[in-house]
This record gives structure tokens, sequence and C-alpha cells, in this order.
């Protein structure tokens, strides 16, 4: 079974968040200092380097915030620091390999999605303006983004999911459906099949993705300077 995905250009691959209006407060909140783990906000306290680029508290505590809005649960410091080390290799990466967007092009993006989401250019501008962000430095945050993701779907493959890979998933799922309402009937493998190629395609991607992750951390020079975040 061979399953035919549409990639391109999205702008909250690391969040994974669609809409303009809700990846504009994740990026404010991102940007502006944040509060840390005891409700304190840090100052520049450099926390670790990669590849001898610093990465300070006041980082740590916005990708912890955004981190948050992205999973609605609060996680530790040390996850969001370790993400920042993630996003910062796997942009290196990006760069190095060119698929770095031009500013151009990251705001020919965000005007496709605000027209998309029905959001008024000028208005979207406002909310930043209020929010402590300029238009400059969102569409660079974006930027990022889209530069991460272009690399993915260029170099992450994923293995062609088999029909016999699809009916085992669903007889597991059936089985776990009869545990959660016994007696009802699940739905049929007919209903079922789309929704288990999906899933066991994010999964093989996502193994891929964490993969190359592993490999770029081997290979990086990381020093955490210190800890109690």
């Amino acid at each position: 079974m061979r399953l035919d995905r549409r990639r391109g250009k999205t702008m909250g691959m690391v969040v994974g968040i669609a809409a303009v209006a809700v990846l504009a407060l994740v990026l404010v909140l991102a940007t502006r200092e944040a509060p840390d783990s005891n409700g304190q906000i840090p100052g520049n306290d450099v926390v670790a380097t990669v590849n001898g680029e610093e990465i300070t508290a006041a980082e740590v505590a916005a990708m912890w915030t955004r981190l948050y809005e992205a999973h609605g649960t609060w996680l530790a410091p040390e996850q969001a620091l370790e993400q920042l080390i993630t996003d910062r290799l796997l942009y290196w990466e990006a760069e190095r390999e060119g698929f770095v967007p031009t500013i151009q092009e990251a705001e020919a993006m965000l005007t496709e999605r605000l027209a998309d989401d029905g959001i008024q250019a000028e208005l979207f501008r406002e909310m930043l303006a209020e929010s402590g962000l300029s238009y400059q430095q969102f569409l660079e945050d974006l930027q990022v983004q889209m530069a991460i993701t272009d690399f993915l779907d260029a170099v992450i493959e994923v293995p062609e999911v088999t029909d016999e890979e699809v009916r085992e998933f669903y007889e597991y799922a059936k089985e776990y459906y009869w545990q959660l309402h016994p007696g009802q009937e699940p739905p049929s493998f007919e209903e079922m099949q789309a929704r288990a190629v999906a899933i066991l395609w994010d999964d093989r991607r996502n193994e891929a993705i964490n993969l190359l992750i592993t490999e770029l951390r081997a290979q990086a020079d990381i020093v955490y300077v210190q800890s109690g975040l």
C-alpha cells in the first residue's frame, strides 16, 4: 500500500500548530522574557553551548512557555533546553543544505495563511506590536520554522506501509476498543484503514526524525554550563 502524502512549507513544524493566530501567540511568548519554573524572570545566564553558540536561561524559559502552548501541559525546563538544542541543530543542517527560505518567501507564506484564516494583515501586525514583537522578528522566526520543515521533508524517507501491517494494526486496535467499550462493535476495517495507515506512517516518520536528531547530537559539541533552570 502506498501512502501519498502532500508535503510543503508549513508554519509550525516544531510545535505543530496550524492556525496563524495561535502560532503568532506562541512565537510572541517565545521571544519575550518569560518566567522560569519558579515564576521568576531569568536573566541572560548561559545554561548551555551548542558548537560554541550560547543558550541563555531566558531562551529556555521562553521555549518552556512555547511548549506549554503547543502541548497544553508544563514540561520540565530541562526538556525545553533539549528542544532548543534540537531546533538549533536542525536549523544549522537546513542552512547547510540550502533549505532556508528568503524573508520574502516567509512573508508570502504568512500572507497566504492569513488570507486562508480570514485574518487581516493590518490586524495581525497590530497584534504583534501590542505583544512587543516586531513584524520583522516574526518573519525571521517563521523563516527558521520553514527551513526546518522543508529540510525534514526532503531528507526523511518513510518506508511504505504494507497491507499486512495495516491489518495487524487494526486487529490490535480492535482488541483495545473492546477493552474500552465492552459489548460494542468496533469500526470496520474499511472505516479504520485510512486512519491506520496515517498513524503507522506518522510513527515511522517520527522514528526517522528521532534517529536523525540522535546522530546530529552525537556529532555536536554540547556543553551544559549550569543546571537548575
